[in-house]
């Protein structure tokens, strides 16, 4: 029996789930500091950005979000109406299914890896300093990594198996098993001096070692494979018609990312497509902990909702709102004063130079100024979702990525690699007038404009009290360490990673300033306020 989530569980689940994402992305960026130092930010680092995109992407799509969405809630129900045997049954039927139809994919873009080439990154084919070798490195290795989302889709099927019947440890823990494993590999390389090439077969190894996990963990949980039943295949039928429309709405940052790089080949400089790619990827981590775990916690109880008080969903959107305004805010603002020093204390090396730190900063903030649209978008996705309504939101996140194929087209000669994170943002932004659009009209959502204008008047107004003493806090530090401190210590303190150990709790204590001070300010925060109140106040109060 589906059981409805208090606001304080809602909160705990997505702090459970943040904090699990958070330690994952923190692995990975361990991975990606190694990786600068093997690969720096070069030809060969874009080679292996550009190769590695394509399984990854398809890996977004075919193996986690998209598909999980449309299979899990049919193989839950069969599992439960028929048994084990009809589960069973409809995961072999869908395992020939999706397989067959990414092994024909591996297949064509194995054989016709530079035409593929050729689509996603046009401009190193017009470019008169890429090289043939390079382009024939990127062929390369696109053929070696391309067949990785075979391993990756099999076992995030096995691990929505998994899931349905609370055996998380295998599906949870198994990024942070590769993670590790890839940074082993990493070390390796450096130690011996070994090719781009060799880690694009490590790779493969650790998908067998993800598909093992997953075999093992799915025999001992008691299912198997049987064979496919009418019932499967009419089954996976359902599955089939969610997920269409799912892998498009769904896939709409992976679209959008997948463009960026795209337009990055137009950039004659050499490691144009890997600084894009780590800009995007720090803005990415307070979005997957912040927008991603807050909504696969908030999906399932608004699903419940819209079956007998739809209307309510108009209150918990607008609080959603609040709630991702409340983080991103001064999460935006936090990462774009100190975009320098995030790059400059992490990736900062003899082939990560300060050029390359200067140029990163500046995409990471043009990306972040961003968060809050894209944040929002996933939060209104699942809004759309709850109400079994997929066409729409595929439509508008179709139209969403065409604007941000026109506005890079159009910002790329005047602003550069600039553009790209530009045409991104703006894009978002787009996007998210397009849901709130489709949200009014076809689902007749009350967008409360005017209580929103008042809380993000009173918040700012908060964050000005207190991020700019907080500001003038930092600079005073920094100046009286120039003028009391020697050179080096100051270095160490400002422009080491010993900067986050006192950096962050201070960003934190303002946070829990902020946050216990809400009230003098008039603010209300439905997901984490105190007292039971009921929606039209909340939204009187506001």
């Amino acid at each position: 029996m589906a059981i409805r989530l208090k606001r304080k569980s809602i909160i705990l689940k997505t702090m459970q789930v943040g904090f699990s994402v958070l330690a994952s992305r923190l692995l990975g960026m361990a991975r990606e500091i190694i990786m600068i130092n093997f690969l720096g930010v070069t030809r060969v680092a874009d080679a292996f950005v550009m190769a590695w995109r394509i399984p990854n992407s398809l890996r977004k799509i075919f193996a986690e979000g998209s598909l999980n969405a449309a299979f899990v809630p049919t193989f839950i129900s069969e599992y439960k109406k028929d048994g084990i045997e009809a589960a069973n049954s409809l995961m072999a039927a869908t395992q020939l299914v999706i397989q067959g139809f990414l092994l024909i994919l591996c297949l064509f873009i194995f054989i016709k890896a530079e035409f593929v080439l050729r689509l996603i990154a046009p401009g190193w084919f017009i470019n008169p300093a890429v090289t043939a070798e390079h382009i024939a490195l990127v062929i390369y290795l696109t053929r070696i990594v391309v067949f990785l989302i075979l391993a990756f889709s099999t076992s995030a099927l096995l691990g929505g198996a998994l899931n349905s019947v609370g055996r998380f440890t295998v599906p949870a823990s198994s990024q942070i098993v590769l993670n590790v494993c890839f940074i082993l590999y990493i070390l390796i390389g450096i130690q011996f001096h070994l090719s781009v090439v060799y880690l694009a077969y490590a790779m493969i190894l650790n998908g067998i070692i993800l598909v093992t996990m997953h075999i093992i963990a799915y025999r001992s949980a008691g299912f198997s494979f049987s064979r496919p039943t009418p019932q499967a295949w009419h089954a996976f039928k359902t599955v089939l018609y969610k997920f269409i429309p799912c892998s498009i709405s769904g896939g709409a940052l992976i679209i959008n990312t997948f463009v960026d790089q795209s337009f990055a080949t137009y950039i004659s400089a050499a490691g144009s497509v890997t600084l894009v790619y780590y800009a995007n990827s720090f803005m990415t981590i307070p979005n997957s902990v912040f927008a991603n775990a807050f909504s696969t916690v908030l999906l399932p109880q608004c699903s419940q909702i819209a079956c007998y008080a739809r209307k309510r969903l108009s209150f918990y959107l607008f609080e959603a709102t609040k709630f991702i305004a409340w983080l991103t805010i001064p999460t935006i603002l936090f990462m774009s004063f100190f975009a320098k020093e995030l790059f400059e204390t992490t990736l900062f090396s003899k082939n990560f130079t300060m050029d390359s730190v200067k140029i990163a900063s500046t995409l990471l903030i043009i990306f972040t100024a961003g968060l809050f649209f894209i944040s929002l978008n996933k939060i209104i996705l699942q809004m759309f979702y709850a109400c079994h309504k997929t066409m729409l939101p595929a439509l508008i996140c179709l139209g969403g990525a065409t604007c941000n194929i026109v506005l890079n087209m159009l910002f790329l000669k005047p602003f550069g690699i600039y553009g790209i994170p530009l045409a991104t943002t703006i894009a978002s932004g787009f996007q998210l007038l397009l849901y709130i659009i489709g949200l009014k009209k076809h689902l007749n959502f009350s967008v409360y404009t005017k209580q929103t204008s008042t809380f993000l008047g009173k918040y700012l107004l908060q964050l000005c009290c207190f991020l700019i003493p907080a500001y003038l806090f930092f600079k005073a530090a920094q100046m009286l360490s120039a003028h009391y401190l020697s050179e080096r210590a100051v270095h160490i303190i400002f422009h080491t990673f010993i900067l986050w150990f006192w950096v962050m709790p201070l960003f934190l204590l303002v946070m829990y300033a902020i946050y216990k001070t809400r009230k003098l300010f008039g603010i209300r925060l439905y997901f984490i306020g105190a007292q039971k109140r009921s929606s039209k106040n909340c939204i009187n109060k506001c």
